[in-house]
């Protein structure tokens, strides 16, 4: 117990503070895992976790392509240089895009070499979470646009929401099955990416695959 405590004080002392926020936005971006430990069994769970992790790899991949281009984004918008900013944004989507299908594609590849790929409730759940997690090539790189324009509390208020109803619907199916969590998580996903979307056309952003029609962008 009283190394627990030290190592609370040391990672007090490096700066790091337990806060709500924290706690809500990890419920509210893993709450089908959450979910998973209370409505399947140990071998479904283990399952739908390794697909989960398979499924990841997207997220990280677009994680380090938001990293690079972010500080250019939120430049633009605090200099209210709203048509270059339109134009870096038709650009971060197309590239995300770009990333999630080839991201998708790759896993999808690697997964048949995986000893615990072999039933195919695996690779259905795989599936529906790498819908999921491709949300940018329907809709675009709407997590970090929603930061860039200065919306990321009403983007933290929608993952909220979307986990709610994510566990109404769990509760409501009494849903026992790997494959049907991870279709209602996509279905949440996918929900809360075209509310993004559709704001950001307030600001002038093309969502997805539509950013190939922005008038700046030219392919040849």
């Amino acid at each position: 117990m009283g190394s627990n405590f030290r190592g609370l004080r040391w990672l007090a002392a490096l700066g790091w503070q337990p806060k709500l926020e924290n706690a809500f936005r990890l419920v509210s971006r893993n709450i089908d895992i959450f979910a998973g430990i209370w409505l399947l069994d140990s071998a479904v769970f283990l399952l739908y976790v390794y697909a989960r992790l398979a499924a990841a790899i997207l997220p990280l991949s677009l994680g380090l392509v938001g990293r690079r281009v972010f500080p250019q984004l939120k430049k633009l918008t605090m200099q209210n240089d709203y048509l270059q900013f339109q134009s870096a944004a038709a650009r971060v989507n197309l590239a995300f895009l770009m990333v999630s299908g080839g991201v998708a594609m790759l896993v999808l590849t690697i997964a048949p070499e995986l000893n615990f790929s072999q039933t195919g409730e695996f690779k259905e759940v795989l599936v529906w979470l790498l819908l999921a997690q491709s949300t940018p090539i329907l809709f675009g790189a709407t997590p970090i646009l929603m930061r860039a324009v200065g919306r990321e509390t009403f983007y933290e208020v929608l993952l909220g929401i979307s986990a709610a109803f994510f566990l109404a619907a769990t509760l409501i199916l009494n849903t026992h099955e790997g494959v049907s969590i991870a279709q209602i998580y996509a279905t949440s996903q996918l929900t809360v990416a075209a509310a993004s979307a559709l704001l950001l056309t307030q600001y002038g952003i093309w969502p997805g695959l539509t950013a190939l029609f922005h008038k700046r962008i030219k392919l040849l």
